[in-house]
């Protein structure tokens, strides 16, 4: 075959058979001035203008371990390897320098390949405990949502054969709850809240049914709309209306169950769950589901960023920044 080779195979070299596997970074421990070599996730990326004249770079996330870093590639054969955007998703093995970037640790990179082998892109995220947290999903249902509406949540996710991925998906990419059982254990602990909420406030107790299938499927379309811990070539139509799409293939189950009213109030819970980011909350119904679902995911967010400590140390404290405002721990 000689020596010749395709754009294609330059770009993306495979490994000798003999070569060993170099390491998974470990992201959480790295420091200002470290020079780091082995394996991470690209998780998503793009090249980007910067400077006057004309110049680009490529910006992006790399994670192992559930742990997201951002890095940036200037110039060289490490640009020209990603360049193309046929790397997101797949496990490379890089050589970077950590510098310091708006309070952020930030990964230079100036060396990556790809290997073609059998490497599971699922070791580099994190994982709950899948079996503790279903056990405590089924027992919260058992004990606090009547019969009739789990049972319709679970022949609507078998039907649609979403009903394991639900257990082992993650909630996000990079946010909150970003891990395998991410989904999952972001709906159980939902739940949680929206049960304290019945039980301050009873006046809820009668939309009880409809609040917690509200939660359980609010992100269910995030199976359709992530995958392997990148977002899908549908991601752009987002879970909100994947999911509507969804339930309207269950209209008549859910309004024999529940009656008309009940399957379009559950809809607008769906479509407006993020509130102002996304489609304003049009119903009292929603408003809570998107209060709880921002309590549970920023919080989460916090304290995942507050346990990477990947924030600027000083004499004010430990911060982090949120929506333009610096907050402290």
């Amino acid at each position: 075959m000689g020596n010749d080779t395709h754009g294609h195979d330059q770009a993306f070299p495979q490994p000798q058979i003999n070569e060993p596997a170099p390491a998974i970074v470990d992201l959480k421990n790295i420091k200002e001035g470290d020079t780091i070599h082995g394996l991470v996730l690209m998780d998503n990326y793009a090249v980007v203008p910067f400077g006057n004249a004309g110049k680009t770079k490529i910006d992006g996330t790399v994670s192992t371990n559930g742990v997201t870093r951002k890095f940036v590639v200037w110039q060289g054969l490490a640009y020209d390897r990603l360049a193309d955007m046929q790397a997101i998703g797949r496990v490379a093995e890089i050589t970077a320098s950590v510098k310091t970037y708006k309070d952020e640790f930030q990964l230079s990179i100036t060396g990556v390949t790809f290997h073609h082998v059998n490497v599971d892109p699922s070791q580099f995220q994190r994982s709950v405990d899948v079996t503790a947290v279903r056990e405590k999903l089924s027992e919260f249902l058992k004990e606090n949502v009547p019969e009739r509406t789990v049972k319709l949540f679970n022949d609507i996710m078998q039907s649609e054969r979403l009903l394991g991925s639900f257990i082992k998906w993650p909630a996000a990419v990079k946010m909150h709850d970003a891990q395998i059982g991410g989904l999952m254990h972001h709906t159980l602990k939902m739940l949680r809240i929206m049960r304290t909420m019945i039980e301050n406030d009873p006046r809820l107790e009668e939309s009880s049914e409809l609040l917690y299938l509200g939660i359980l499927f609010h992100d269910a379309g995030k199976i359709k709309e992530i995958e392997k811990g990148v977002y899908t070539q549908y991601s752009f139509v987002t879970h909100r209306i994947i999911i509507v799409d969804m339930l309207a293939r269950h209209k008549e189950e859910i309004i024999d169950v529940h009656g008309e009213a009940f399957y379009w109030h559950l809809l607008a819970i769906m479509v407006g769950h993020h509130g102002d980011f996304e489609d304003p909350c049009r119903t009292v119904w929603t408003k809570i589901v998107h209060l709880v679902d921002m309590a549970d995911s920023q919080t989460t967010m916090f304290m995942d960023r507050k346990e990477l400590d990947n924030v600027t140390v000083g004499a004010d404290g430990i911060s982090i920044w949120d929506n333009g405002k610096k907050l402290f721990y």
